[in-house]
């Protein structure tokens, strides 16, 4: 079984997302600075290098030109404007403190600051002393009133508005995987942000990772929630991380021609967490992988049930017959729910078959269960002329991509595509039983169930004859 930690709260604030367990795995955070009062100028910040830290860039208060004018001499006021050139360059100095500049409460500084750039005020020297501390009292999505935040290279990021939560970062060795704007809402019927989108794939990372690794990646990506549109992106973007690993392959696009496509692979954890970053809210992965690209590993067979009151009480009858179907021809099957609105059968076969044998399996396999059953299974594509539960078997081809066990889709709740039992499909199962919490739980309490699809090992070539010739259609 799995060992998979469960959403944890610290004991001393129940209201808090971090654990001390979490913040000792390297998930730190980058708090966003106030705006500065008109009489501070910034110091160049320094870095922070460990795992987790409050480390604070240097930072100077400057005295504003007009009162120094009246109660300095002209030369303590150079003095002043020197000691803030040093400042400006990142050299350490002592801070100037003005009457008008108010030093900034420690209620203020309320989130960790890590691998900070450019900041505009500082904490007190007290606040300070014990980031740890700090850090377990850190609410990932919580609202803060730091309107920038300086993420990687010290670059500084522009205002989006009041309100944005602090930026986390997980570092493994060099590796470094930071999550601007978690409290971004993502689903906003439901009020789920790309930080809890982070935190359900950091947890259950050990179980889909095995069903992403070493499968080139497609990325779903959907900057503006699920209320705004999506795009596929197939080539790797730039500026991803040099040790997010990618592979290249010739892929034919539908306006014609070919070209080569740069895919990312999500082989680990940080690579998984750096897609949750790029908005991909459900994780899709080729049926083949990087090493055999011309041979799945799996036929798919991707029930959509008909938009009435007991539509997907028919998808799962429909699922069953497919079950009984694969097992007349001496083959298990998995099933999992899509996370959509229907319902995922996959048959786990040995990596010798080609796109065009798992294709034409499944489509034989469909159209025998649509002349056995009709009425209730078709595979009529055109939805006004579709009447039943659609078996499609068209998802079955090079390229194509699913869903991955474990993926959150971008439907209202966050629903999570989720492995069942067989004897736990009835007529009682509804698609969007299973979210977040649900899909965890099942993990720490069944393990992986889809763990057998990844073993393959069933020869598609007997089924397939047989399929055959009940078609009429031996070769």
């Amino acid at each position: 079984m799995l060992a998979t930690p469960p959403l944890s709260r610290p004991s001393q604030n129940p209201s808090t997302l971090f654990s001390r367990r979490r913040l000792s795995t390297g998930l730190r955070a980058t708090r966003r600075s106030p705006r500065s009062p008109a009489c501070c100028v910034l110091a160049a910040g320094s870095r922070s290098s460990g795992t987790l830290s409050s480390a604070s860039p240097s930072r100077r208060w400057v005295t504003p030109s007009k009162p120094c004018s009246t109660r300095r001499s002209r030369a303590a006021a150079r003095r002043a404007s020197a000691r803030c050139s040093r400042a400006r360059g990142g050299g350490r100095s002592r801070r100037l403190h003005s009457g008008r500049c108010r030093r900034p409460r420690p209620s203020e500084w309320s989130c960790v600051s890590a691998n900070a750039g450019s900041r505009t005020c500082s904490r007190s020297a007290r606040s300070r002393r014990s980031p740890t501390k700090s850090a377990s009292r850190l609410r990932p999505g919580c609202a803060s009133s730091f309107p920038t935040a300086s993420i990687g290279g010290g670059s500084e990021r522009s205002p989006t508005g009041p309100g944005l939560a602090t930026d986390w970062e997980i570092r493994r060795g060099r590796r470094v995987v930071r999550l601007s704007s978690p409290d971004r809402v993502l689903f906003p019927d439901d009020g789920i942000t790309k930080g809890d989108l982070f935190e359900y794939y950091r947890e259950v990372a050990p179980a889909i990772i095995p069903h992403l690794r070493d499968r080139p990646f497609t990325m779903k990506r959907w900057r503006e929630g699920i209320a705004g549109p999506a795009f596929f992106q197939k080539q790797a973007p730039k500026g991803m991380p040099s040790w997010l690993k990618t592979r290249q392959f010739r892929t034919w696009p539908r306006e014609g021609g070919s070209r080569l496509v740069d895919f990312p692979l999500v082989d680990d954890e940080l690579a998984l967490l750096w897609m949750v970053q790029f908005h991909c809210i459900d994780m899709n992965a080729w049926y083949s992988r990087i090493d055999k690209p011309d041979r799945p590993d799996f036929v798919l067979f991707d029930l959509d049930p008909p938009d009435t009151r007991d539509g997907f009480a028919q998808a799962v009858q429909v699922a069953h017959l497919v079950r009984d179907a694969l097992e007349e021809l001496e083959l298990r099957s998995y099933v999992k729910t899509s996370g959509a609105d229907g319902i995922h059968v996959l048959l786990p076969i040995a990596r010798r078959a080609t796109f065009e044998q798992t294709y034409e399996f499944a489509e034989l396999l469909s159209r025998q269960l649509e002349a056995e059953h009709p009425g209730l299974v078709t595979t009529e594509w055109l939805k006004k002329k579709r009447r039943g539960v659609l078996v499609d078997h068209r998802q079955n081809g090079h390229g194509k991509t699913i869903a991955s066990v474990y993926s959150v889709r971008p439907k209202p709740g966050a629903p999570v595509s989720t492995p069942l039992r067989w004897e736990e499909l009835t007529e009682k199962v509804r698609p969007r039983d299973f979210g977040r919490r649900e899909a965890l739980d099942r993990v720490a309490k069944h393990g992986d169930l889809f763990e057998p699809v990844l073993k393959g090992g069933q020869a598609l070539g007997p089924g397939l004859r047989r399929l055959r010739a009940a078609a009429g259609t031996d070769k």
